[in-house]
């Protein structure tokens, strides 16, 4: 009998001892083994984040799974830490698919009718995201939920007039951890539109993606991409999230009870190499450095946060594995071509889209030029192939001659 096998045994024992009345019904409606094989397939991957990712002691791991077998398919459960301890409860990959939001909650965002009912929302969903998991009445709003991005005023040490009320709210709502966290998090937290995100998981089809996938959303929000990620990927697919900011990663966990979340940030989060099928989403940008000790002997890498998504996203994804990521347009047009060329010798640029700069606005709160790019990772010693994109050409505009990307000065539609 092979592992797997022993493994569902041992389910199903814990399943007959301690539920027997459940496993009777699963087996009137003939869905025992259906449960049963998913329950097993979820417990080897919460097995394997766990003991191999997480670092978990074998045994303390073992506990945590067998406490995980006493919930079944739809069952509510009480309120866990989310990851990020190695003695307390980690990510939890069980049979709770019917919990997860779908699609359907997301396509309609909020009206954006001035930044006061925004704030509002806002400070709001900060209070609901206290209440306990089996209290469904906050999961609906908690979709429309869009990060403290347009709030940065709020957390200045000496706000706007107009600002000053909210901060108030927000000192008040937030532990002083939250409150950190929220503020650390307001140079990146800016969602994106569902339009952007049904493109980019249409493009993703198109490049082979296909059910059954690994997928890292490295700087995931509440899930916007989770949440819109189309049905017929759903089947087997295992999605794996971080989150720096604590309410965001803690509505994300709600919303998502499926998927692995590590609610920390990207450089303290340990994920295996060369194993994702896909990494996407929307990555922050900005001018800072990024401490990462897997890269000390890499510094250049790392002295901007987007560059730094960029390599250890590739490096974690495997050979033939897509990444479509929204960055900002220095990623591409920058004039130091370090990253440009550290991810073209491992990787192929399938493709790139320069996005207008209100992409962001409506859901936001955000004006700013950005670019989604598809890169398939090349396996070692495969020749390279596709279009160059490490260099510069000069374009005219009404402006004069300007400095972009040689791939958007071939393709300036």
């Amino acid at each position: 009998m092979d592992e797997m096998n022993r493994l569902g045994d041992l389910i199903l024992k814990h399943w007959k001892t301690h539920r027997p009345e459940m496993v009777e019904e699963l087996e009137k409606t003939n869905q025992l083994q259906a449960v049963l094989s998913q329950a097993e397939e979820q417990t080897g991957d919460l097995l394997y984040t766990l003991i191999v990712v997480q670092k978990m002691e074998y045994h303390a791991a073992w506990e945590l799974a067998t406490r995980e077998w006493a919930f079944l398919p739809g069952e509510d459960r009480p309120e866990r830490p989310l990851s990020g301890s190695r003695t307390r409860a980690g990510p939890r990959p069980v049979p709770r698919f019917p919990n997860n939001r779908r699609a359907a909650d997301r396509r309609r965002q909020p009206s954006r009718q001035g930044f006061r009912q925004y704030r509002s929302h806002s400070s709001a969903q900060a209070h609901r995201s206290r209440k306990p998991r089996g209290d469904r009445s906050g999961k609906t709003p908690a979709v429309k939920y869009t990060g403290w991005g347009a709030m940065a005023n709020a957390f200045r040490p000496n706000p706007p007039p107009e600002w000053e009320h909210t901060a108030g709210e927000l000192r008040e709502l937030l532990t002083d951890a939250e409150y950190e966290s929220a503020r650390a998090s307001t140079p990146n937290a800016h969602y994106t539109s569902p339009a952007v995100i049904a493109s980019i998981w249409q493009a993703m089809q198109r490049f082979g993606l296909r059910s059954g996938a690994q997928i890292l959303e490295p700087s995931m929000g509440v899930g916007h991409f989770f949440g819109l990620m189309p049905d017929e990927l759903l089947p087997g697919t295992r999605r794996t999230g971080v989150e720096l900011d604590e309410i965001t990663a803690r509505i994300a966990k709600c919303l998502y009870p499926d998927a692995t979340l590590f609610a920390k940030g990207f450089e303290d989060t340990p994920l295996p190499d060369n194993f994702f099928d896909a990494v996407i989403g929307n990555i922050p940008f900005g001018n800072y450095a990024v401490y990462d000790p897997a890269y000390r002997r890499t510094p250049s890498l790392t002295r901007a946060i987007h560059d730094y998504f960029f390599a250890k996203s590739l490096d974690k994804t495997r050979p033939g594995g897509v990444l479509a990521l929204i960055t900002s347009r220095y990623t591409m047009d920058k004039q130091d071509a370090t990253i440009r060329r550290h991810l073209a010798e491992r990787a192929d640029l399938v493709g790139a889209i320069r996005l207008p700069d209100t992409t962001f606005k409506a859901n936001a709160g955000t004006e700013v030029t950005t670019d989604i790019l598809f890169l398939q990772k090349r396996a070692p010693g495969a020749p390279a192939n596709g279009e160059s994109w490490e260099g510069l050409a000069s374009v005219a505009t009404s402006d004069g001659p300007v400095s972009i990307n040689e791939y958007f000065a071939r393709h300036p539609k």
